[in-house]
């Protein structure tokens, strides 16, 4: 009887699944395989300059569909940094209230409007939250339009 065939597909299917699990959980799940791209170093070295610097980049950006689709991307068209940065449009709101208790009255205020908090906190860099109030308000900081 002849079973060496199928032992021998059994074998490379396992081998098959164990690198893609490998790849896809244990590889991509370290910030390593994210800076990989090129385009992705500048985010990274700013991000490090942050007190968000010490989580794993899936902290935020979890592994799911969105993540496939940007790997598809890059490797399909392999945009710049630049380009990146124009079209990031991740809402982070549930991702960042893991880690954050939002008990402000202005907080409160965007909350109930499911206003994303990468919205007004820049998430790679420090900068002065007060100064992104008019992207969305005329005049300034805490004034109604």
């Amino acid at each position: 009887m002849e079973i060496r065939g199928p032992l021998i597909l059994l074998a490379v299917l396992v081998i098959l699944a164990g690198g893609g699990y490998y790849f896809l959980i244990v590889s991509a799940s370290s910030n390593s395989f994210c800076i990989a791209c090129h385009s992705m170093e500048p985010f990274k070295a700013s991000i490090d300059r942050t007190e968000h610097g010490k989580f794993n980049c899936h902290v935020c950006h979890p592994l799911n569909y969105r993540a496939i689709r940007d790997v598809v991307v890059y490797l399909s068209e392999n945009p710049s940094s630049e380009e990146i940065k124009k079209r990031a449009s991740v809402n982070l709101f549930s991702q960042c209230l893991f880690c954050h208790e939002t008990k402000s009255e202005l907080h409160s205020e965007h909350n109930e409007e499911f206003v994303p908090c990468n919205k007004c906190h820049y998430i790679h860099e420090r900068r002065d939250v007060k100064d992104t109030c008019t992207s969305c308000h005329r005049s300034g900081y805490a004034e109604e339009d």
